[in-house]
């Protein structure tokens, strides 16, 4: 992400608070939900290897899911801290 993009981030996080679609975004919904997908296929198939895989595939997707919502959380406890340490101004210089 660059730095514009960073900063328009922040400054929805300021106007809207901070929610969980905005914090990780689109492409983490759908990047979970193909390996979410390959995942179950691969469980579902009748190759042992395959089936094995799946199953790794799946532990590693909860633990992806479970560590972005650990992070999510301690973020927005955190937030109302991190928004007073912001220079605000700055951030607007870049946007502009």
């Amino acid at each position: 992400m660059d730095s514009k993009g960073y900063c328009k981030l922040l400054t929805n996080f300021k106007l809207n608070g901070l929610k969980f679609n905005s914090f990780v975004g689109t492409k983490w919904f759908i990047s979970k939900f193909i390996i979410l997908f390959v995942g179950v296929v691969m469980v579902l198939s009748k190759d042992k290897v395959l089936n094995i895989g799946g199953y790794v595939l799946s532990g590693y997707f909860l633990g992806m899911v479970l560590a972005n919502i650990r992070s999510f959380v301690i973020s927005k406890r955190m937030w109302e801290l991190q928004k007073e340490f912001l220079d605000w101004e700055k951030i607007e210089e870049v946007l502009e």
